[in-house]
């Protein structure tokens, strides 16, 4: 009886002893997580932390709510923290608490962490996560764009475009860059009255007000919409930020240009030119082309130089009009160098044409000795364009080249081609044919020499002496 009595008291104390082991235990882990809120919400983030692990950690074997909660606002302290292992401790939250409450809010925080260190990438598949009909609607604005500007960065733009479309017409507080980027992507996307749409409402925004007048001018300039382009833009082009001012003009400029209004481009594709340093060829062609219809040839010379290094269709039109800058400015050398460039390129047939020609005629008209460049330019000439407007013409000029060459055989082959013959023509005839039958005379081919002197006395009004002369070596012919 005794020894029974004693192995009851001894289990009676263990009871005792467990029990109150066990509320100490649980005292303490209550203890632990008061603590780690308390400091959870001072923002004392690491010491919360170490709380929260000690009540895991004395909860090893248990699964209880305050665990779990324990386990979530580690989490958030690790997320707070940017420490390494914050993803790898959500993914063991998640795995071992798939009821929690809290686990839609868990993914949102560690999509939003991952955003603030510009991991867009990794931001969007925690995104995807969140059920945003857990959210308030605060917090849904966040969400929608957050997501969407991952997805911009990341150059998703039908995935941007479709988040930022949720708050762009609501009031949050990031309606305003919601609108701005869903309009962006639309301009991006070459959408331009969507896009116009969307940064027409920012012109008031303070954050937006001096970027986006820009892009509204550039949808005005690509739907060629040029009248409203000079109406929105004159007003603000001084207003506009600085890097965006030089753009600007050249856009005014543009307008003006592709309205033909060229004295008023003008002053805007100048702006331009100073203040820029990337300018391409059309941009140069532009300004040429403006300083050309004001006939300020000297100041179109540079701007027609650099645009004729560009592609090739802007070349020949550049190196056209360069020649004909050089003609008024009296430099035919130059001129003649530019014509054989444009005539070298087949963009624009016309212009080929045209070029080869006026090649040619400089070349007869700067007197080359013995004007052998010059006969084969017009040569050229005849043989790609036989059936040519100024055919007549520039046969006419052949055989004076030919003429001055003395090679009279040519030049006569040359003028009796010519259909049309006007005065200058027929005079010049008359000599060429005179002096081919002295050349078939001296090798003792009077028959022929006969024929062609008779040619030259048809047109024998326009000389009398050689008229007389004709007589002369006709009857000398007929003598031998």
């Amino acid at each position: 009886m005794n020894r029974f009595l004693i192995t009851l008291s001894i289990v009676y104390l263990i009871c005792i002893s467990t029990v109150s082991g066990q509320q100490n235990l649980i005292y303490q882990v209550n203890r632990n997580y008061q603590k780690g809120i308390e400091l959870f919400e001072k923002q004392k983030y690491g010491a919360a932390y170490k709380y929260f692990r000690k009540v895991i950690d004395d909860n090893f074997n248990v699964l209880s709510l305050q665990k779990s909660d324990a386990e979530y606002y580690s989490v958030l302290c690790a997320i707070k923290l940017n420490n390494d292992d914050a993803e790898n401790l959500l993914d063991h939250f998640v795995k071992n608490n798939p009821e929690s409450q809290y686990i839609n809010n868990a993914w949102f925080e560690m999509a939003k962490h991952l955003y603030s260190k510009k991991s867009y990438k990794n931001a969007c598949v925690y995104f995807e996560k969140v059920n945003k009909y857990l959210l308030t609607g605060d917090e849904k604005a966040e969400l929608f764009f957050k997501k969407g500007y991952c997805y911009f960065q990341l150059k998703d733009y039908s995935e941007a475009r479709v988040a930022f479309y949720e708050i762009k017409d609501i009031d949050t507080k990031y309606t305003s860059p919601a609108i701005y980027y869903y309009s962006h992507i639309a301009y991006i996307q070459k959408n331009y009255e969507t896009a116009l749409n969307g940064f027409l409402r920012l012109t008031t925004d303070e954050n937006f007000s001096k970027i986006v007048p820009y892009y509204i001018t550039q949808c005005y300039y690509y739907q060629d919409r040029f009248d409203d382009l000079i109406a929105y833009a004159l007003p603000i082009i001084d207003s506009v930020v600085e890097n965006r001012a030089a753009e600007m003009a050249k856009l005014i400029g543009d307008a003006y240009y592709n309205k033909n209004q060229f004295k008023e481009a003008t002053p805007y594709l100048e702006r331009f030119h100073k203040n820029e340093k990337n300018i391409s060829a059309g941009d140069n062609y532009e300004m040429a082309y403006c300083y050309y219809q004001a006939a300020k040839y000297k100041e179109s010379v540079p701007y027609f130089e650099k645009a004729s290094m560009g592609d090739s269709i802007l070349e020949q039109n550049s190196m056209y009009h360069l020649a004909d800058c050089y003609i008024r400015l009296n430099e035919k050398n130059k001129a003649r160098m530019a014509f054989e460039g444009a005539a070298k390129l087949d963009n624009n047939k016309d212009i080929k044409q045209d070029a080869l020609f006026n090649c040619a005629l400089i070349t007869y008209e700067l007197s080359y000795t013995p004007f052998n460049d010059a006969v084969k330019a017009f040569n050229d000439y005849l043989t790609l364009y036989p059936e040519s407007k100024r055919t007549d013409e520039a046969l006419n000029y052949l055989s004076q080249a030919y003429l001055m060459t003395k090679n009279y055989k040519e030049a006569l082959i040359s003028i009796e081609k010519i259909k049309k013959k006007d005065q200058t023509i027929k005079k010049a005839f008359q000599r060429i044919s005179f002096f081919r039958a002295l050349e078939l005379f001296n090798d003792s081919r009077f028959q022929e020499a006969i024929e062609t002197l008779n040619v030259s006395l048809k047109y024998a009004t326009y000389d009398p002496n050689l008229n007389a002369r004709a007589y002369y070596w006709i009857g000398e012919s007929q003598y031998r």
